[in-house]
């Protein structure tokens, strides 16, 4: 067995809690602040994505109500306009109209359909008409009333009424009807 000396024992255990004094320091000075960083970086991290996905949460809440909205408002504008796959609608409101009014009535189709210029993805052709009314006054201005009041979008670009004996009148409306 080796013996060693007191002072070799002290310098190898000056030595050692050296070291172990130079480990404790750098893991107090540069390990632990590094871990401590990463882990708040991490921490920081998660909550940036939580707040993120509050946003996108109530994003998506507005969102669809906004969805909901757009969609009766999209309903209500279609419903203005008449449905090109469902061309005899529009006659067949005015011959409506026209047998609860009790007046008589005749739609003329006036001119090929066009398309509006434009090019953008909705567009609305139009369908020129000409409408003529006839039947006693009253009945005749009826039937005007309701055709303005129609929710149905109609261009109207002439109007004549004109007394065509006592008591009857003739009513005929030149206009265009978008549809899409």
């Amino acid at each position: 067995m080796i013996r060693r000396s007191p002072k070799m024992t002290l310098f190898v255990w000056s030595i050692g809690g050296t070291l172990l004094l130079a480990a404790l320091g750098w893991m107090s000075i540069v390990y632990i602040p590094q871990k401590i960083y990463s882990v708040s970086a991490d921490i920081e991290d998660a909550r940036v994505t939580i707040a993120l996905n509050d946003l996108q949460r109530q994003n998506l809440s507005t969102l669809t109500t906004q969805y909901a909205t757009i969609q009766e408002q999209s309903a209500k504008l279609s419903g203005a306009f008449l449905d090109r796959t469902q061309p005899l609608v529009f006659v067949e409101h005015m011959e409506k109209l026209a047998t609860e009014t009790k007046v008589e009535q005749a739609f003329v189709p006036t001119e090929p359909s066009r398309t509006r210029p434009g090019g953008n993805a909705f567009s609305l052709d139009e369908k020129a008409f000409t409408l003529s009314v006839t039947g006693p006054t009253a009945n005749v201005l009826l039937f005007l009333r309701k055709f303005e009041a129609d929710p149905g979008y109609a261009i109207t670009t002439s109007i004549s009424l004109a007394e065509v004996e006592a008591g009857n009148t003739s009513l005929q409306l030149v206009g265009t009807i978008p549809w899409h």
